[in-house]
């Protein structure tokens, strides 16, 4: 029995990664309503389980680039939204990361533009550079695939993303060149605290490509346990017709759970990993994946908490719903 068992552990990591054998494997949950949460009351604690201290991701995790011949010139021109960052008042994000100096020169995502054909690139902006350009809200990371599954990544990379949702270039530029032939492509978006997305359809690149639209509902394959699900399905829909990338994602476990009885939910990971299970503990002028209303610091309780955020703003009050992303990406 031992041996059989042996075995079937070493296909799992052969065939779907050592980490995809160990996800876990609940899907869903029953959804109840929960008092959202206002930014002047301390956030709730009742119910709360003290679960093993989960290990923080520093990095998003991301599929290796296939060794394929996809050399070329091509511009990728794209808009999306940040839900964390979302200020519904002036219909822009804000820059408050920028404005209190929290943003890295360096690329945050650790894992570089590489094709087959080429060697792996890094990213970093020059010294001056965000003060310079106060519009830039924060690092994403561009993926183009020449199919859905992520076998088929043909090149990734850092870049930044403006308070209108334009992404952009490390020189400040609109139009991000990339190494791959004109063509139809799928692209991807990650950020370090919210859901990964994927356009619904590949977008057709060239030097001059078409604007892809990530503020409209156009991404697939996620699902979600809320009451009213959000049209957008992988988006959430922040005012009518406008989407945004769901926050929230703390761990980068491909999931935004607020639930205190789950050990890995988000919430749990803000309390125990990163304020070390202190309640009053703030984290103040910190770049932190717990920072989910990306205002540059970190606090689980008092005016602006990062659960509230995510209870309210993510989850619409719904405590123990649960938006799962794409499992492809």
């Amino acid at each position: 029995m031992k041996k059989i068992h042996l075995l079937f552990c070493g296909a799992c990591v052969l065939f779907l990664g050592f980490s995809g054998c160990l996800k876990n494997g609940v899907i869903g949950s029953n959804v109840k309503s929960a008092q959202t949460l206002d930014n002047n009351t301390a956030a709730d604690t009742t119910g709360t389980v003290t679960p093993s201290p989960v290990p923080s991701v520093a990095a998003v995790n991301v599929p290796a680039i296939v060794p394929a011949d996809y050399g070329g010139n091509s511009r990728v021109f794209a808009r999306v939204f940040l839900a964390g960052a979302y200020n519904s008042t002036t219909g822009k994000m804000n820059t408050t990361l920028n404005t209190n100096g929290v943003i890295p020169l360096n690329n945050p995502y650790g894992n570089e533009q590489s094709l087959g054909i080429a060697p792996a690139q890094g990213a970093s902006l020059p010294a001056g550079f965000l003060a310079a350009n106060p519009d830039i809200v924060d690092w994403i990371q561009i993926e183009l695939r020449v199919g859905t599954h992520r076998k088929n990544t043909v090149v990734r990379k850092s870049v930044l993303v403006d308070s209108s949702g334009n992404v952009r270039d490390l020189d400040g530029t609109l139009g991000v060149p990339v190494l791959v032939k004109p063509g139809d492509y799928y692209l991807i978006i990650r950020h370090r605290n919210h859901l990964t997305v994927m356009t619904k359809a590949p977008i057709t690149l060239s030097l001059t490509s078409a604007l892809a639209d990530l503020t409209a509902a156009q991404t697939t394959g996620c699902t979600n346990t809320l009451t009213v699900a959000s049209p957008g399905d992988c988006l959430k829909q922040i005012t009518p017709g406008v989407f945004a990338m769901y926050g929230g994602d703390v761990n980068q476990d491909g999931q935004v759970i607020y639930d205190p009885a789950i050990p890995h939910s988000d919430r749990n990971e803000i309390l125990y990993v990163i304020l070390g299970g202190s309640i009053s503990t703030v984290l103040p002028t910190t770049y932190s994946p717990g920072d989910l209303n990306m205002n540059g610091m970190v606090r689980f309780s008092g005016p602006g908490n990062d659960p509230n955020a995510l209870l309210g703003g993510m989850l619409s009050g719904e405590s123990t719903a649960r938006i799962s992303g794409n499992p492809d990406i």
